[in-house]
């Protein structure tokens, strides 16, 4: 059933077994880190849970299976779009014998969002299964969360994320790491620190833009079809894809820069080959560093939850990465 999601293979074999044995529950939470498959399984999940349920041979693109995206320019799910998955699940199924509703990145619903959820939740309709999606459950409401059945996933180990194409994704941003974490151990100054934070702060929006036209051509044709309300549904949805996705790239450098520091404070303390092979980058970044050059993991961490809360608030990557590198005496 799960044959082309790569990895989880735990997790895949207990989600055939639920099919198998129509114990699939009405509200599954898949939590796990990016880029590891979680909604391409629910979607996998859903086309197979309503084949079982379904009497005759379901089509490809079954308008019973409802994809919620983040919307908008801060990425979030709108208390319209939520009510109008509440409305749906009180329909009848148009095609199949029951409605699969996903929301992909489910952290981010409003809270008025999720309390309306909250009902739904608590009294399916009949043959309505609900899957969020998240890489983040401790931002779901706790109510939410009691109520659902959990299914972890992991990260893909090497071979699985070269199966799935990742590597080429990570690559493309390691030089850029490279050079700030150059540019920190040579201690260049602060003239070199803001001119690598523009770089970065110019290769994260190239990508942005980019990510837009390739939406903006693959919904082109389809868009002309479309009345002004459906137009505007799509856009803000794909405007939210783009976000989140900028979201992402932006949350892996904020982890790689404490994992910089993560590592300063690991070779303190663990000395010769062992701490070597423990660390989260290359030893050549930390060459020549000492005690002096150590930050406080609390500090470090504290600054970069406010670097996230700045960016959250639509501060320029640049100067939100200016102020984190300020605040850290760099």
């Amino acid at each position: 059933m799960f044959e082309k999601v790569i990895g989880n293979d735990t997790v895949k074999i207990f989600l055939e077994k639920l099919i198998v044995g129509d114990r699939v529950p009405h509200l599954m939470l898949f939590s796990g880190p990016d880029g590891v498959g979680k909604k391409f399984c629910a979607e996998l999940l859903a086309k197979e849970w309503l084949q079982k349920i379904t009497p005759t041979k379901l089509r490809e693109g079954c308008v019973d299976i409802h994809i919620l995206g983040c919307e908008g320019k801060i990425g979030m799910h709108s208390m319209q779009s939520i009510q109008e998955m509440i409305e749906k699940s009180s329909y009848k199924p148009y095609e199949a014998g029951g409605k699969v509703f996903i929301i992909d990145h489910a952290e981010r619903m409003l809270p008025s969002s999720a309390n309306a959820l909250l009902k739904t939740i608590e009294e399916p309709s009949k043959n309505t299964l609900i899957i969020l999606v998240t890489s983040k459950p401790e931002k779901l409401l706790t109510t939410i969360r009691s109520r659902s059945q959990l299914f972890r996933f992991g990260e893909l180990n090497d071979a699985e994320k070269k199966m799935r194409g990742q590597n080429q994704k990570e690559d493309e941003n390691v030089q850029l790491k490279k050079k700030l974490f150059e540019t920190i151990r040579l201690k260049k100054g602060y003239i070199e620190l803001l001119a690598v934070c523009d770089e970065i702060h110019k290769a994260f929006d190239e990508k942005k833009k980019n990510l837009e036209k390739e939406f903006s051509l693959k919904y082109q044709d389809v868009l002309k079809e479309m009345n002004a309300g459906q137009k505007h549904k799509i856009e803000a949805e794909v405007e939210g894809a783009v976000h989140s996705s900028w979201l992402y790239d932006i949350e892996k450098l904020l982890q790689d820069i404490y994992a910089y520091f993560r590592d300063l404070v690991f070779l303190a303390c663990v000395k010769g080959e062992e701490g070597s092979a423990k660390l989260m980058h290359d030893k050549s970044y930390y060459e020549g560093l000492g005690k002096a050059d150590i930050r406080p993991l609390d500090k470090v961490a504290a600054a970069l939850s406010q670097t996230k809360l700045a960016l959250e608030r639509s501060m320029p990557l640049k100067n939100a990465l200016e102020s984190l590198f300020l605040s850290l005496n760099l």
